[in-house]
């Protein structure tokens, strides 16, 4: 089939109009487009050497959300590279101490790849709640890259990775400021939050800490046991065998004893529990320090990334010693985790809060140095915070924040906590001064409240870091305290120091704002206070509602509240809202009543738990008990029967050696030849060995006397005395 072409010369003229149109259409498109693609270009290539604001980088595009978005995936592939060169860089190095830093940073760097793209995919979603999340990611992916950096200082791998990681620092820094520019829950996200929960939240993992501890510990998906009671010998093995990326809580029952090694929970080991017996019974031991090789962040004896990370009831403790500097006894980087009724020991960087939301209760923890240190999003509920004795010519710290940009939604609480010394350090205080914290970096942010302080704390309460490095850009804040330390008349003067007056500034530091506690910490089912206790004085009430005692007159209102305190009612917010006295008073009786009966069902509880273990103790006896008895019966029987068998075989013994030897004598009488008669006599040998011998020696006996009577003296007694004695034994 034959094609025809048409000559171009030939092609028929179009509408001069329609042409000026698409020409026209082309231009226009080109000079909207053309601009706006040069710049996120140059926003994501070149981020570091712009002049223009961080905030602004995406602000004169129209689609600013897809712009971050697209920066944060540059930033994904510049960490591969920078794995690659670590990694490049660690092949050829013989120091150890170095290989262990490049080791620590593509950790790092890794983690930081996860989040910003769980990132990204959050500020797709738009959701306020996603949004959050986005907020504590990029605030750990900054952090992380300052801490790769530190861990490089003084060795020759930071020369070849200071360039690459300022780079990606920069443009952290830039991808935290484009998106508080564009989110606008990122800018109201101090206010209360008052969501529900997140979907991935079971009504069983909601309850699993609310639970009784033996039911817990029954409950567990595994049991460690150093005697091999348990499924593994060692918490390692518990942990490998969770699941990778668990939606559901894995519990990790570890027995009462020490275990001496290093634990880590990686990434891919989501929602997983470590319970023990006790915080003085399951302990979990390690050395690793800085001084002997390890870096700070590596030396962890228990180290927890994966999110969804419980500890409560441990004890976990670094042993190397003030002397070895640096040594951690737990660091955590994993995203709402929760600490409860856990000891924590050691003395220079006891617990490495390192990044991530993190919620700490009923905590015992111990230290000298920045004993709590890292950039987290932290709340301390409960905790008693112990200062050790230090080393000679050191002071102690309680914290040393890390917060290196203001775009950072981080910070570290300690609230209704105990801060005192320990009994080492209390006969010495004067001789080692001990503060509350420290600017570890520029924008550190500790905030101390309504908590006891003992008065080991010295009355500047808190110490520069060199100079006055970060003092004006640092936050450091007390707002209610009580104790002989508590007093702030002498306090710094720096510029960032606050004495909290308002309760509005102090609940930017709660639970519910800090960490969004109020999203997710009731699905572990940890007890915790969600903003500021109320106070008496927060009640018109309280100043008319007096209480009165024969001999002593008015109680004020703040002694009934620590009255209250005990029994937990002061920390109901709707207790102090009572429009008349009358209310708040039903309400007190109402309150005490409940917790009565609160404590009588508790101990009742006790009882009938004591109970059921003594009725199973006494089962298990009974059951031994009634298997003996069976036992002995048996073996009476047996006996019995064995002894009936003998005396059977006995008298047939005896009622056939008469006519043995009666036959025997006769024919020895009928015998002509002596030796014949001995020949006749030796069948007697085989049915020697059902003879009993007391009989046989009388048979014996019977016979010679017979033979004497015959008259018979050349008869050879030699062969009866060898007939009377037993067969020899064969030899086997």
């Amino acid at each position: 089939m034959a094609t025809t072409y048409q000559s171009l010369l030939d092609t028929p003229k179009k509408n001069p109009t329609v042409s000026c149109k698409v020409v026209f259409l082309f231009v226009f498109s080109a000079a909207i487009i053309c601009p706006s693609a040069f710049l996120a270009f140059r926003a994501i290539n070149n981020t570091p050497h712009l002049s223009l604001p961080y905030s602004q980088i995406c602000g004169l595009l129209h689609d600013q959300t897809s712009c971050l978005q697209l920066f944060l995936n540059k930033s994904v592939s510049l960490i591969v590279d920078g794995i690659y060169t670590a990694n490049h860089l660690s092949h050829r190095i013989n120091d150890v101490r170095e290989r262990a830093a490049l080791a620590d940073c593509m950790e790092l760097m890794d983690l930081s790849i996860d989040r910003l793209k769980d990132s990204n995919v959050a500020i797709g979603s738009g959701s306020t709640g996603s949004l959050t999340n986005a907020h504590s990611w990029l605030s750990s992916v900054l952090t992380n890259h300052e801490t790769c950096l530190d861990g490089l200082k003084g060795g020759p791998t930071q020369s070849a990775m200071k360039f690459l990681l300022q780079d990606l620092i920069t443009r952290d820094k830039a991808s935290l400021a484009m998106f508080i520019a564009i989110s606008p829950s990122a800018k109201e996200e101090l206010r209360p939050l008052r969501r529900g929960f997140p979907t991935w939240v079971t009504s069983k993992d909601r309850k699993l800490l609310e639970s009784l501890p033996k039911d817990l510990k029954i409950n567990a998906n595994v049991v460690v046991a150093k005697d091999g009671s348990g499924m593994y010998k060692t918490v390692k093995e518990a942990i490998a065998s969770a699941p990778d990326n668990g939606k559901t809580r894995y519990v990790i029952y570890v027995k009462k004893g020490t275990y001496q090694e290093n634990v880590e929970v990686g990434k891919n080991k989501k929602n997983v529990m470590l319970v023990g017996d006790g915080m003085d019974s399951t302990i979990i031991t390690g050395s690793l320090n800085v001084i002997d090789g390890s870096t700070t962040f590596n030396s962890a004896t228990v180290a927890a990334v994966g999110d969804g990370f419980i500890a409560q009831d441990l004890w976990i403790q670094n042993t190397a010693g003030a002397v070895k500097q640096q040594a951690v006894a737990l660091r955590v980087g994993a995203d709402q985790s929760v600490i409860n009724r856990c000891r924590i020991d050691a003395y220079q960087d006891t617990l490495y809060a390192h990044t991530l939301r993190q919620f700490y209760r009923d905590c015992y923890i111990t230290g000298t140095v920045d004993f709590i240190f890292g950039n987290a999003a932290v709340v301390f509920q409960n905790c008693k915070l112990v200062a050790r004795k230090p080393m000679s010519g050191q002071q102690n710290m309680v914290t040393a924040q890390g917060r290196t940009d203001p775009n950072q939604n981080t910070g570290t609480s300690i609230q209704s906590c105990q801060i005192i010394p320990s009994s080492d350090l209390a006969s010495v205080k004067s001789s080692f001064p001990t503060y509350l914290g420290r600017p570890w970096k520029e924008y550190s942010r500790t905030v101390v409240m309504q908590s006891s302080i003992s008065d080991h704390i010295y009355p500047q309460g808190w110490a520069p870091w060199d100079g006055d490095f970060a003092l004006k850009t640092l936050y450091y804040g007390e707002y209610s305290n009580s104790g002989a330390g508590a007093g702030t008349s002498n306090r710094v003067n720096w510029t960032g120091y606050h004495v909290i007056t308002n309760s509005a500034e102090a609940k930017k530091f709660t639970v519910a704002e800090l960490i969004q506690g109020g999203v997710w910490l009731k699905s572990t089912g940890v007890t915790y206070t969600e903003g500021v206790d109320a106070r008496p004085d927060d009640s018109p009430y309280w100043p008319k509602w007096n209480v009165k005692r024969s001999g002593i007159g008015v109680v004020s209102p703040k002694v009934v509240y620590k009255l209250l305190d005990g029994i937990h009612l002061s920390r109901d917010i709707s207790l102090f809202e009572s429009k008349s006295n009358e209310e708040l008073t039903n309400k007190i009786i109402l309150g005490i009543i409940n917790a009565f009966i609160k404590k009588e069902k508790s101990a009742i509880e006790k009882l009938k738990e004591e109970f059921d273990k003594r009725a199973v103790e006494s089962k298990k006896r009974a059951t031994i008990l009634n298997s003996v008895a069976a036992e002995a019966d048996k073996r009476a029987t047996d006996l019995e029967a064995m002894l009936l068998t003998a005396e059977q075989k006995l008298q047939e013994v005896e009622e056939r050696i008469p006519e043995k030897i009666t036959k025997a004598l006769e024919d020895y009488k009928s015998s002509d030849d002596l030796k014949d008669f001995v020949a006749k006599f030796d069948a007697l040998n085989d049915f020697r060995h059902e003879l009993a011998r007391p009989t046989f020696f009388n048979g014996i006996h019977l016979l010679c006397d017979y033979v004497h009577k015959l008259g018979r003296k050349d008869f050879d007694f030699s062969n009866l005395i060898l007939m009377s004695m037993p067969p020899p034994t064969q030899k086997q």
